[in-house]
């Protein structure tokens, strides 16, 4: 007989997985705009919220913080980007005299403070892969065929950080695209929970690193947390990201995210008509 979770689970992944049905995702460039809808969304979404304070976690360039301090300018916004590599490529733009306001960190967010190796591949499943690339973690990558430099950089847990900055009274918004390290970054960051309004992170169908939560556990973990999941998009076979909204939060938002839906499947049905 199934257990209480396992049931969770199926219910929750099959009316995820039912999205699909509001979008056509015939090929990567109509994936892709799910993605940017679903990002939009969840932008939107900050106000009636009342998010003061966006964690950026695997910043890369800083998209989302950027599009953040677009739309809130009143907002604390923190980036952290572990890879030394794509932080000196970009930590320029986000210097005191852009006006940005926007801190750019080189450190890893994980489930302890200290110092760690971030793992540069060299190469992925036998190919050349450049440091500067997205697809680094703190965690090695599943199977062989994979060969890494390590370079140590500093590493926080986000409650560690938060109390550094002094941010005991912000509601946060969290953007987490850690490739693979969802577990240590949520963990580092449980005592802040029942203030972070939502979250969007990336969840794996099937381990691409070693000793990551895939989208099960991940669900299973923030359903104790008091976190649900809405939507999700459809960006890759193995990986989407996923909006989790706090359950405290969560009349707030009820509307706007019925609006989203309604929206989107008139916008598809349309899209059929004149097919």
């Amino acid at each position: 007989m199934p257990t209480v979770n396992e049931l969770y689970l199926d219910a929750i992944q099959g009316q995820l997985l039912a999205q699909s049905s509001w979008y056509d995702l015939h090929n990567m460039d109509r994936r892709r705009s799910v993605s940017r809808r679903l990002a939009n969304q969840f932008l939107k979404m900050q106000k009636p919220l009342g998010a003061t304070c966006f964690l950026e976690v695997g910043a890369h360039e800083a998209a989302f913080s950027l599009a953040a301090r677009q739309r809130y300018p009143n907002a604390s916004i923190y980036a952290f980007e572990a890879n030394p590599h794509v932080y000196k490529k970009y930590c320029t733009q986000f210097a005191p005299e852009s006006g940005l306001t926007i801190r750019y960190e080189n450190i890893a967010v994980g489930n302890n403070d200290g110092m760690i190796d971030f793992l540069l591949a060299e190469e992925i499943n036998g190919l050349e892969e450049p440091f500067e690339s997205s697809r680094n973690s703190i965690l090695p990558r599943v199977g062989t065929g994979h060969r890494y430099q390590r370079a140590a950089v500093p590493i926080t847990r986000l409650a560690t950080f938060a109390a550094r900055e002094s941010l005991h009274k912000e509601t946060f918004c969290l953007w987490i695209d850690a490739e693979g390290s969802s577990r240590q970054v949520l963990e580092g960051a449980q005592p802040l929970l029942p203030r972070v309004a939502s979250m969007l992170i990336e969840v794996e169908l099937e381990p691409i690193w070693e000793g990551q939560w895939t989208v099960g556990p991940l669900i299973l973990w923030c359903r104790e947390q008091g976190f649900i999941p809405v939507l999700r998009d459809f960006a890759r076979p193995r990986q989407y990201n996923c909006l989790f909204v706090n359950l405290a939060f969560y009349p707030r938002v009820e509307n706007s995210i019925w609006h989203y839906i309604q929206d989107t499947i008139t916008e598809r049905l349309q899209y059929i008509k004149e097919s």
